[in-house]
């Protein structure tokens, strides 16, 4: 109830909902992905992880900010995966004390990630190291990795220039695109996406079969079919997986709008000051005595900032991208001292 609160009141969310942008419509799809994650860790129904994915696909539609958010929860996600696979490890050698977790999962951090794709692979490593199965956080990792790999194809863009494998330039992406790639372009990235496309299969069919291709393949159907404007437009077969990345990246070097980097450390204490001053206010409580869900809201929160405070375009309505976990973790907070602050029934 103090979340909805939060939510309602939210200055510049409320603002924004009422500009014909797609700021509020990521941001509700973005809401949506955060319930999937959670729902599924706590009670593991299937059902939690298609909400996950296609929530995640409209917002892939939506706006490329979206890649910003995903690679947040990307990061939590590996973490909470290395500290499980830490643990377990620990616990069957009776050494699993906080300072050793610690250590042994921050080790594991760079290479969770690998350790999940990999895991029926991995069959002598995984006895050796004590670890009998996939935990849900490693599931909602499979699930977003390998929905989002295809979608990550044009980031290697300047390695193929570098090697001349594409042309050198910008494709033109307003009108007429399919006619403006080169044939040998066009064979590199029909390539590129086979090559991606059959490692994220490669994965997820190995993961769950069954689940996984009849979910990738209805994303897949209604990314696409927004992208080409109800089948009305087949450039957006090319402008979608390739186009919407590729250019987006390339607008940052612009810096539309000119604003410093400390933009939204502007922003944020002067529309969102309630919120932000609760956020802080229980940064005790939030990190070190927190719980999972807690932290998932600080890394979302301070991991959105950075990343936007680092991209080349700054924008106020983007402030609705740090508005939304800033009132999330708030009314975690305040839910948390209502229980340090009600008497114990006696």
């Amino acid at each position: 109830l103090v979340c909805v609160a939060f939510i309602a009141f939210s200055p510049t969310i409320v603002y924004y909902s009422r500009f014909f942008r797609e700021d509020i419509y990521m941001a509700g799809f973005t809401m949506a992905m955060a319930v999937g994650i959670w729902r599924y860790i706590d009670d593991g129904r299937e059902r939690w992880l298609v909400l996950f994915a296609l929530a995640l696909t409209g917002s892939l539609a939506t706006k490329e900010a979206t890649f910003l958010t995903a690679a947040v929860f990307l990061l939590y996600l590996n973490g909470y995966v290395a500290v499980d696979l830490a643990s377990k490890t620990l616990a069957a050698r009776d050494l699993n004390t906080p300072w050793r977790r610690t250590v042994f999962a921050a080790g594991l951090f760079p290479y969770a990630w690998a350790i999940v794709a990999l895991f029926p692979f991995i069959g002598s490593l995984r006895r050796r190291m004590h670890w009998d199965e996939l935990s849900r956080p490693a599931d909602v990792l499979i699930l977003l990795g390998t929905l989002l790999l295809p979608l990550l194809t044009p980031t290697v863009r300047p390695l193929l220039e570098k090697a001349s494998v594409i042309d050198k330039g910008q494709l033109e992406y307003d009108t007429h695109l399919r006619s403006t790639i080169s044939t040998r372009d066009g064979t590199a990235l029909a390539g590129l996406f086979a090559v991606t496309i059959s490692a994220a299969a490669f994965v997820g069919l190995q993961w769950r079969p069954r689940f996984w291709s009849l979910t990738a393949a209805f994303c897949a159907l209604i990314y696409l079919t927004l992208m080409t404007t109800m089948w009305t437009n087949l450039d957006g077969v090319v402008s979608g997986p390739w186009g919407s990345l590729d250019y987006w990246i390339t607008q940052h070097d612009y810096a539309r709008a000119d604003q410093p980097w400390f933009y939204y450390d502007m922003l944020m204490p002067a529309y969102e000051f309630l919120p932000l001053a609760i956020c802080l206010g229980g940064i005790w409580w939030s990190t070190v005595r927190g719980d999972a869900f807690s932290r998932f809201c600080v890394l979302w929160l301070s991991g959105t900032w950075v990343a936007l405070s680092l991209a080349g375009e700054k924008m106020p309505w983007l402030n609705t991208h740090l508005a939304l976990p800033a009132c999330v973790l708030a009314a975690w907070t305040v839910q948390r001292a209502w229980k340090a602050w009600r008497p114990a029934p006696t």
